[in-house]
């Protein structure tokens, strides 16, 4: 019989929970979510695509079908991209299914380093692409959790839910989440409708971030 959980809801992470159902005690570092895909698989997927992949770029995925006070700001990610296309040169490739088609438009109107591909991609080609990808910047969504299944370079950001009960489980991922007052609040809007607890993580922040986590990447490939 299934055994109930004890825990305050959402107090604890969300794969921890499911794991409880089968038996208390069992870690996430013991049973991690994980996809290991092969070089044969990876280039398959990569040579169905329609579009041509640079060598080294970035993925933003700006959408979160959950609503909007998950979202970070369109403007923050436009902000990010130049800050980062000046720091590495790298181009930016925003992914997306076809309801983030106008974000990515918005993000990357007039910057010739950002190409808009939402909505042109599969689901194992979006899998194949950020198994590529230097670092995606997401929100808490789908493809933040496939990121982190490929153990790959990561800053998910995080609004109105939290970190607590959903965020990547991932050593190369980092977090980014204010924890104002008001959140969590799990809500799709923000009841005071200022999204604070998303305006006030700065590209700034990011782009440090991510300089952080490349660093030490670099340094452990070393």
């Amino acid at each position: 019989m299934a055994k109930k959980p004890e825990a305050t809801p959402r107090s604890q992470h969300l794969l921890k929970e499911y794991l409880n159902l089968l038996a208390p005690g069992i870690s996430t570092e013991k049973y991690p979510p994980r996809l290991e895909i092969t070089h044969e698989w990876l280039e398959k997927q990569l040579g169905s695509l329609e579009i041509s992949l640079p060598e080294s770029f970035f993925v933003f995925t700006p959408g979160a079908i959950f609503g909007p006070a998950k979202q970070w700001p369109l403007e923050h990610f436009r902000t990010l991209a130049t800050l980062l296309h000046n720091v590495f040169g790298d181009p930016i490739l925003i992914l997306g299914t076809e309801a983030d088609v106008k974000s990515g438009a918005e993000i990357s109107l007039g910057l010739d380093f950002v190409q808009n591909y939402c909505g042109q991609t599969s689901l194992s080609e979006l899998l194949a692409i950020l198994a590529k990808a230097k670092l995606l910047v997401g929100n808490d969504s789908g493809s933040m959790h496939l990121m982190s299944a490929l153990q790959r370079p990561q800053i998910a950001i995080f609004g109105s839910t939290s970190p607590d009960w959903t965020a990547p489980i991932n050593p190369n991922a980092t977090v980014l989440s204010r924890n104002l007052s008001c959140s969590p609040c799990f809500s799709r809007t923000c009841r005071f409708a200022h999204y604070d607890c998303l305006k006030r993580i700065e590209p700034e922040l990011v782009l440090e971030e991510t300089l952080k986590l490349l660093t030490e990447k670099n340094q452990t490939e070393a």
